[in-house]
């Protein structure tokens, strides 16, 4: 669900990758060419890409283009539909680029050069697509879907093993969602990549029944643009009510249920699929947790399943540091479309091994290292913490603006003032001890240390909270957000991943806090940051002035 200007998908930015002598849009047979017509009877084709439009089960026309490989006489080739991210468009050409990242692109295109039928299709609402956007309905969006399956193989000579044809998805964000939702309907589905997208949206959107209203707003505004307005007007509707009351309204909750793997993991789950799921760590719209529930849910039913991070995903600009790299440790650090390729290559062409250096599971640290295990179970909880009674005093429950317009600041004024950087970077240094030496002296987020570490140790995967706020008239309904925090040894304090969770209302709150990543040093004390603003969920923390007590206990995965 994101733009190309709203997020750092994969943080690295690679150019897309010309296909010499298969430009134009080619020669393509006239009819269909049956999986049944004997091979004698399919002649060459040369690589040709061509833009189509059928019509769905409504009658909405679904656009989308389609590359055609090179093939010999008699051959046959697997499929890989594409779909891009929401407000974003299908790429129609081989000079055109992913309205997502330069890596998606690249991957269509080696793909086709590779061997593979690709189709990148715009989403309903979207680019030439008809209808109205519902995002990701299964009784509408996952249909269009199977008339572009239906479409392929009735006219495409598609490589099948036994009665299955040999299908595979691609995509990020919204183009990961549509893969999973099609999989809980369509058996047709051998592999995917469904590529930072969400497990259940009531809880992507409003984690704790806390409205992020940032991402909200940018998705919206991303939709209405990429739609031309073409919106669902319960969006709309729904946005609105959720402004107002800071939540999602039981009917909104339902309605985003639907559209999710959540559900049909709840009522039967999906097909058997293998599929590797690749999340973000630093991904403040679809975090770990639901890369996780997305991985354990699809393992359950039979597949191949895998889940790598990365330290990109979905960042708020100008609100969050930039994103960092694609990689996951070694794994894909040169070439992370290879990684995408070698899946496909195993699962639709059998080429066996070619997916055999793909962990079962790689947790991202930094730009750097991560933690590979060969079980597909990222820790939950570990060693255990008393949270000692802690006051964020009035001031304190509006923490977190200071950070913000510093960040806010800092990213405006950095793309227009770089013949003045060398007097920018000592200016804005200054500004940052000053807001600081303020914030922390007055309105700074509460740090409760937890540990301190006299030799290295890995912090990895999903902390467990059992935490109670309390106050002094308890007249209001405050919201804390908590996110697991290092005070570095040379002074630096910072939150994981800036992963946070809201805690609503006073009373015992029992769950997950986001997973997180890092490495610790010596000198490191790992802790929790404790505040009442965010920038994720503007207008949706603390709009006044508050005091709570917050203790309990917290379940942290570090060794």
């Amino acid at each position: 669900m994101e733009r190309s200007w709203l997020v750092g998908l994969l943080g690295l930015a690679l150019g897309i990758l010309g296909l010499g002598g298969c430009g134009g849009t080619g020669s393509f047979p006239q009819g269909p060419e049956s999986r049944l017509s004997p091979p004698g009877n399919l002649p060459a084709r040369g690589a040709a890409y061509q833009s189509v439009t059928v019509p769905s089960f409504d009658g909405t026309s679904i656009a989308f283009t389609l590359f055609q490989p090179s093939l010999q006489a008699g051959e046959k080739a697997p499929l890989i539909l594409h779909g891009h991210g929401f407000g974003g468009h299908r790429i129609r050409s081989p000079q055109d680029t992913s309205t997502d990242h330069p890596v998606i692109g690249e991957v269509v295109l080696r793909a086709w050069r590779s061997g593979y039928y690709v189709i990148s299709f715009d989403q309903r609402g979207f680019g030439d697509s008809g209808g109205y956007v519902r995002v990701m309905d299964p009784d509408v969006e996952v249909r269009d879907v199977q008339a572009l399956l239906d479409w392929a193989q009735a006219n495409l000579r598609l490589a099948y093993r036994g009665d299955r044809p040999l299908i595979g998805t691609f995509g990020a964000s919204y183009g990961g969602g549509f893969q999973l939702l099609t999989a809980a309907r369509d058996p047709r589905i051998v592999a995917m990549v469904p590529m930072v997208t969400w497990y259940d949206l009531p809880y992507s959107l409003a984690p704790g029944n806390v409205v992020k209203t940032a991402w909200s707003s940018l998705l919206l505004l991303g939709g209405t643009l990429g739609s031309g307005g073409r919106m669902d007007p319960y969006l709309y509707e729904n946005y609105i009510r959720g402004l107002l009351s800071g939540g999602l309204a039981p009917e909104a909750r339902a309605f985003f249920h639907y559209r999710s793997l959540a559900y049909f993991c709840e009522h039967g789950g999906p097909y058997p699929t293998d599929a590797l799921v690749i999340q973000g760590m630093r991904d403040t719209l679809f975090n770990l947790n639901e890369g996780s529930w997305i991985a354990h849910c699809l393992a359950q039913k039979g597949g191949d399943v895998r889940l790598l991070t990365v330290q990109g995903g979905h960042v708020l600009p100008y609100l969050q540091a930039p994103a960092g790299g694609v990689n996951c440790g070694p794994v894909g650090q040169e070439d992370p479309a290879e990684i995408v390729l070698a899946w496909f290559d195993e699962k639709l062409k059998g080429k066996a091994g070619r997916a055999a250096g793909i962990p079962r599971l790689c947790l991202s640290l930094d730009h750097e290292e991560a933690l590979i295990a060969e079980r597909l179970e990222v820790p939950r909880g570990g060693v255990e913490h008393e949270v000692p009674p802690t006051w964020l005093l009035p001031l304190q429950g509006l923490s977190g603006l200071g950070d913000a317009a510093l960040r806010l600041l800092e990213s405006l004024l950095r793309p227009v003032s770089s013949p003045l950087l060398p007097y920018l970077n000592p200016a804005l240094g200054l500004l940052e001890r000053g807001i600081s030496s303020f914030t922390g002296a007055l309105a700074g987020p509460a740090f409760v240390p937890l540990k301190t570490f006299h030799e290295e140790a890995i912090l990895a995967g999903i902390p467990l909270f059992q935490l109670e706020v309390r106050g002094v008239l308890e007249v209001s309904n405050p919201v804390v957000f908590v996110g697991v925090g290092v005070w570095r040894s040379d002074g630096r304090m910072e939150i994981v991943d800036e992963q946070v969770y809201p805690l609503k209302g006073f009373g015992v709150h029992v769950g997950e806090l986001v997973g997180v990543g890092a490495r610790l040093t010596p000198g490191d004390t790992l802790g929790l940051v404790l505040f009442g603003l965010q920038e994720q969920f503007l207008l949706h923390g603390n709009r006044t002035p508050f005091t709570a007590r917050v203790q309990g206990r917290v379940y942290l995965p570090y060794k």
